[in-house]
């Protein structure tokens, strides 16, 4: 259960906070365990408490908190509920967001391959709904809901990570989508070209931070973080982002395909 931290500069050559873009650099880790389900988290999210949890593109989830710049606070991994059994395989662990509603407790986690969105009770405790949502089933296998996003007034968002025509197939719902009744919207995201959505989260302001990843050679990985308002979104139309900071060569970045906010005091 254990997760190491390794404090990290995001530019070696100028050591400590900087300013990239519109954000201010102030800290950054190298988490590590010797527990072979741990990493490859594809989506992360923060609880109240601080604690960050995260799930992998295998079904793993990872919970720690960041007590200092020397050790984790309460870390554990475990496997979702729902991804280990009888006939289960790994289409049914290729969870790729997590999202959370702070006043219920609930959680909920989309996977992109055997297209779905899963409801969890608080603390992951057990699986309380599934839903597939027909619109999602025609997007391709490993290129389905990369982001999930729950809005604050009550309705969801996901953005596939297939790109078509350079744009993101994207849905909208009116609700909880495992409840009947919810309405789906069809929309289109545009990412910054040679980029795809990786996750997305809502700031306290209102607006959605929207993360992109692009990968190539010779310098690897690149991330992209874009703000977008949500009266923008609207069924049939196309939006795109607002990109507010990059991080490239020679920065430090890696496959990064997580992120969530915490609202200063």
């Amino acid at each position: 259960q254990d997760i190491a931290l390794r404090s990290l500069n995001v530019d070696p050559a100028h050591p400590g906070p900087r300013r990239i873009g519109e954000l201010i650099f102030t800290g950054a880790w190298e988490l590590q365990s010797l527990n072979e389900d741990f990493g490859g988290i594809s989506g992360l999210t923060l609880l109240p408490d601080g604690r960050f949890i995260g799930i992998s593109d295998a079904g793993t989830l990872i919970g720690f908190g960041l007590s200092n710049n020397e050790q984790t606070n309460r870390p554990f991994i475990a496997p979702l509920p729902g991804t280990v059994g009888p006939n289960v395989t790994y289409k049914d662990r290729d969870s790729e967001s997590v999202t959370y509603d702070p006043q219920s407790g609930q959680f909920w986690v989309s996977y992109e391959a055997n297209h779905a969105i899963r409801r969890f009770s608080r603390s992951f405790a057990r699986m309380t709904g599934v839903v597939r949502p027909p619109e999602m089933q025609d997007w391709p296998i490993n290129r389905g809901a990369e982001a999930l996003i729950r809005l604050r007034d009550g309705r969801f968002m996901t953005i596939a990570e297939s790109v078509d025509d350079g744009t993101h197939q994207a849905l909208l719902f009116s609700g909880d989508p495992v409840e009947k009744g919810s309405v789906t919207s069809r929309f289109t995201y545009r990412p910054p070209s040679g980029y795809r959505v990786t996750d997305g989260v809502q700031l306290p302001d209102g607006r959605l931070a929207i993360l992109h990843r692009s990968v190539g050679l010779p310098n690897g990985f690149a991330a992209k973080v874009g703000v977008l308002a949500v009266t923008d979104i609207r069924k049939g139309k196309t939006v795109k982002s607002r990109i507010i900071a990059t991080l490239a060569a020679p920065l430090l970045v890696d496959n990064l395909e997580g992120i969530a906010t915490q609202e200063k005091d």
